[in-house]
This record gives structure tokens, C-alpha cells and sequence, in this order.
């Protein structure tokens, strides 16, 4: 088994729990109990599931042995630094973005825009980490985000697109850690 491997796994499992809950968080934050809190309750269950998995696969981390220092392949510096560039321009996107709706009076297309440059950013990881799924993350959200502004423009109540973006993207997110769960588990069995 290759630790850089699991280490991978692990991290982006951690991920993909805070960003399923920052997601399930926006959603239940704009429903305020309108749905019975019956996402927040759903995601929880998810959430859960994705910690217990996390803490398991961390666990046969810590005592697999360092062995090689395999952080010194020149591919992978590389990888990691264009990852860590591509999360800097969704950021400071996700930032510009929401300045420029607050000062048109817009902002009641926050969510469906964050859910978008969200959802963009996976293409690119896609191609970094030669990873097919994210492809499909990055359309759904996408989706999502493009209903999110359909409903926006259709003048519904404004906790409806947030509502939408928020479990839609949640999904993805717990999906894609479920995802890495299985992968993980296969690493393990080797």
C-alpha cells in the first residue's frame, strides 16, 4: 500500500465532510426549519458516516511506517502547488463575486454563483489528478447552481435557491467522500 496514497484519500475525505456540512449548513441556515430540519437530519446521518470513515482510515495511516520520503517526486510538489493555486482563484473568485453582487444588488445570487465557481473548480482538479469523477461533481453542481439562479430569476422566496444550491452541492460533496471511502477501503485491502 502507498502512503502518499492513503494520505490523499484521507485529506480530501476531511474535505469533503467540512464542505458537505458548510453546504447542509447554507441549506437548513435559508430553509429555518421549513423542511422540518429533515436535510439537516439526512446530512447529519452522511456526516457522520463520513467521520467514523475518516477517523478509521487515519487510524491505518498513523500506523502504516513513513517509510521512503516519497513528498520529494518533483511531479507531486508540482501537483500540490497547482492544487493550492486553483483553490486560491476559487477563493478570491468567490470573494470578487460576492463584492460585486453586494454592490449591484444582487446578492440574492450569492449561493447559485459560489455553487457555480464551486462547481468550475472541479474541472480543473479533474484534469490535475486525473480524476473521471470530478468531471461529474463539477457538472452537477454546475447544474445545481444554474437551477439556483432559474429560481432566482423566477422570483421565488429567497431561501428557495440557497436551499436548492446548498443540498444539491452537499450531495456531491457526500458522494464524492463516499466515493474516497471506497477508495480508500480498496487501497487498505490491497
Amino acid at each position: 500500500m502507498h502512503r502518499k496514497q492513503l494520505e490523499d484519500i484521507t485529506g480530501g475525505l476531511f474535505l469533503m465532510t467540512i464542505f458537505t456540512a458548510i453546504w447542509i449548513i447554507i441549506a437548513e441556515g435559508s430553509l429555518q426549519g421549513r423542511d422540518h430540519w429533515a436535510g439537516g437530519v439526512v446530512f447529519s446521518i452522511i456526516i457522520v458516516y463520513l467521520i467514523v470513515n475518516y477517523n478509521r482510515l487515519n487510524k491505518v495511516l498513523r500506523n502504516l511506517s513513513k517509510g521512503e520520503k516519497e513528498n520529494d517526486d518533483p511531479i507531486e510538489k508540482e501537483k500540490t502547488k497547482r492544487f493550492y493555486y486553483i483553490f486560491a482563484i476559487e477563493g478570491i473568485a468567490i470573494f470578487v463575486m460576492r463584492v460585486i453582487l453586494e454592490n449591484t444588488g444582487h446578492i440574492n445570487l450569492f449561493f447559485p454563483s459560489f455553487g457555480l465557481i464551486v462547481g468550475l473548480h472541479f474541472f480543473p482538479l479533474a484534469k490535475l489528478f486525473d480524476r473521471e469523477f470530478y468531471y461529474a461533481i463539477g457538472g452537477w453542481m454546475c447544474l445545481v447552481a444554474i437551477a439556483g439562479f432559474i429560481i432566482a430569476y423566477k422570483h421565488a422566496p429567497d431561501y428557495v435557491a440557497p436551499a436548492i444550491v446548498g443540498i444539491g452541492c452537499g450531495l456531491a460533496t457526500a458522494m464524492n467522500g463516499i466515493r474516497m471511502i471506497r477508495e480508500g477501503d480498496e487501497l487498505v485491502k490491497g
